[in-house]
Formats: structure tokens, C-alpha cells, sequence
């Protein structure tokens, strides 16, 4: 797994570049259908909703993207930002024992929009590896892996040894000890990774 490198970068001329934390391009197209029940007074209907947002850039250096896994409506009127790592075992409480009953009655239900962002904390191979690992699987398996990663978190404490804790999270979702490699070496999601943490930074969050 990676070692966690601290991305630095100077810059004096910031003419021609995107504002911070605002996408150039965003929008909504909703659509709906009505028609009546056959015999009755009451009527049926259907609606979808479709929302774009734009690559937008952590900071005025341009140099990382924004890039969140979020859950529930998407025009919702409150938005919950959580910020976590993989490594901690505050969040791996909240995940394992709080979160199941909040997404019930929150984000289920429409009622809020939650969006999750990653953050690096010791040790920072299990946080690297477990987001790395989850990322890995696509937006649809993200929530349940790194669920399972912060169940996992105990043993891999208590055995010191985090490539079989991987291994057995994976083992859950199918994937072999190759396949777990691979995504917790990815080179490409490792970089997309210090983007997302220079996002938090630029956020003036740091643990």
C-alpha cells in the first residue's frame, strides 16, 4: 500500500482558473407522469429526477478535484457532510452501530442528502487501503465495503495484520486476493485519493 505523501504546491498567478468548491456546469431535468385510475376518482403517477454536477476543483489551485460518494435525494433541503476514515474507530462505531438507524429515518426517507468524505488518519495504511479498496468496487458496493471494513477494524487491530483483514472484507464481496491487490495498488485511485484529501484540507479539515 502507498505511503500517505503530503501534496504541496505554490502558486502566485491564479488568473484563468475555476472558483473553489463551484462546478462550471450543473442542472436538474425532472419529468413526470399522471394518468387516472380506470373506475375511480384517483389518479396515478410517476416522477424521476436526473441531476448533473461538474468536476469541481477542491481549491484556487486547480490542481484537485471534488469527488464525494453521497446517498439519499439529491434536492433534499439539508445535506449532511461527514467527514471519516477508514482507520477510525469512532467512525467505525457511528458506521457499524449509529448509521443503519439514521440512514432509516433520514436519508431513506428522503429527508436528507448525505455525502461522504474520505480523510487519512493512522494508521494510515488500513485508512488508505480500506477507501482504496471500497473506491474500487464503483459507487453501487462503496458504502457496504467500507461498512465492512470498519467491522473488520477490530481484527485487523488485534492481528496486526491488514492484508488478511482486507482480504477477508473482500472475500465477502466475491473477490479474490489478486483482485484486493490490485485495487489497494492502484496507482491512479491512490493519486484521485490525496486530491480528495487536499479537498478536506483546502476545507481547513485535517483530522
Amino acid at each position: 500500500i502507498f505511503n500517505f505523501v503530503t501534496p504541496i504546491a505554490g502558486f502566485q498567478q491564479m488568473k484563468g482558473n475555476s472558483n473553489a468548491r463551484f462546478p462550471e456546469w450543473s442542472g436538474n431535468i425532472s419529468s413526470s407522469y399522471t394518468a387516472p385510475v380506470e373506475g375511480s376518482d384517483w389518479t396515478w403517477f410517476v416522477n424521476g429526477d436526473l441531476s448533473y454536477v461538474g468536476k469541481t476543483f477542491a481549491d484556487e489551485s486547480n490542481l484537485a478535484y471534488c469527488k464525494s460518494y453521497t446517498l439519499g435525494n439529491l434536492r433534499a433541503r439539508v445535506t449532511v457532510v461527514e467527514y471519516a476514515s477508514a482507520s477510525c474507530p469512532h467512525c467505525a462505531h457511528w458506521f457499524s452501530e449509529v448509521f443503519p438507524d439514521f440512514k432509516r429515518q433520514f436519508i431513506d426517507t428522503g429527508k436528507i442528502r448525505y455525502v461522504l468524505r474520505e480523510m487519512i488518519t493512522e494508521p494510515q495504511s488500513l485508512a488508505i487501503g480500506g477507501f482504496l479498496l471500497a473506491r474500487a468496487q464503483g459507487p453501487t458496493k462503496y458504502f457496504d465495503i467500507l461498512l465492512a471494513v470498519f467491522k473488520e477494524q477490530p481484527a485487523i487491530y488485534e492481528d496486526g495484520d491488514l492484508i488478511a483483514g482486507l482480504d477477508r472484507v473482500g472475500a465477502k464481496f466475491g473477490l479474490t486476493h489478486d483482485q484486493v491487490q490490485a485495487a489497494i495498488t492502484n496507482e491512479t485511485a491512490f493519486n484521485a485519493l490525496r486530491e480528495r484529501i487536499a479537498q478536506a484540507r483546502a476545507e481547513g479539515v485535517n483530522s
